[in-house]
């Protein structure tokens, strides 16, 4: 009887294992809106870090790696130790493409050699560039300037730190209010998944407790096997 009780005594002190959970991905949501929707969620997932940045993001993620992660297709693309089999979806789409925004329509593709892109730095530098290579098949720019946040993009153009930004319509849309001036759409991108949800490998997550609430938070709809 001793013995059982100390045993019980030794369960309830040991507390019970919590998965972690790192997310980065460009939105206009704030971060500290998403966190505290994380955090006070269904997932149960109690230590729970978002990110404005990505090079924030891969610093703490390389020294406390995260048992499931929210992030970018071009960052799931490389990715190793995890199985990224799930994405976002948003209003019925699990992919979109991303435009290329001028604010002079003189600059169209085939100046695009001598021209500057911005771009949100979703994945580091050197695979970035390999990203947009992938997704923009046979463009080359003569210069890439990565910035952190979507804010910082529009800013960029604003000030004609470059000829052209790559951004979502939807982000787009949602930054005219700050950035009331006209922009000339000169191409899009092949179509890219919405974020992943990506489980350490080993590790299972209950996807069902991604409720509608939580998803609108979020930015997206619904979420789905990636295809």
């Amino acid at each position: 009887m001793r013995y059982l009780l100390l045993l019980c005594m030794m369960m309830i002190a040991v507390p019970l294992y919590s998965m972690s959970m790192n997310v980065f991905y460009p939105s206009l949501v704030s971060v500290q809106d998403r966190q505290k929707a994380l955090l006070a969620s269904p997932l149960k997932v109690k230590n729970v870090m978002v990110f404005a940045k990505f090079r924030e993001f891969h610093t703490f993620q390389k020294l406390k790696p995260a048992d499931i992660l929210i992030i970018p297709d071009a960052y799931a693309r490389t990715l190793k130790g995890y199985q990224c089999k799930n994405r976002f979806t948003l209003s019925g789409r699990g992919k979109f493409r991303y435009q290329i925004l001028t604010l002079d329509k003189s600059w169209d593709l085939s100046k695009a050699s001598n021209g500057i892109l911005g771009v949100v730095d979703e994945s580091g530098r050197r695979k970035m560039r390999q990203y947009l290579s992938s997704i923009l098949p046979g463009v080359k720019f003569k210069q890439i300037k990565s910035v952190g946040k979507l804010e910082d993009l529009m800013a960029m153009m604003a000030l004609e730190g470059a000829n052209y930004v790559l951004i979502r319509l939807e982000h787009r849309n949602g930054l005219k209010a700050q950035f009331d001036f006209q922009t000339f759409k000169i191409e899009e991108s092949s179509e890219v998944n919405y974020p992943f949800i990506c489980v350490k490998d080993g590790a299972s997550f209950d996807l069902s407790k991604f409720n509608a609430s939580l998803l609108k938070i979020l930015g997206f709809s619904t979420i789905e096997v990636a295809k």
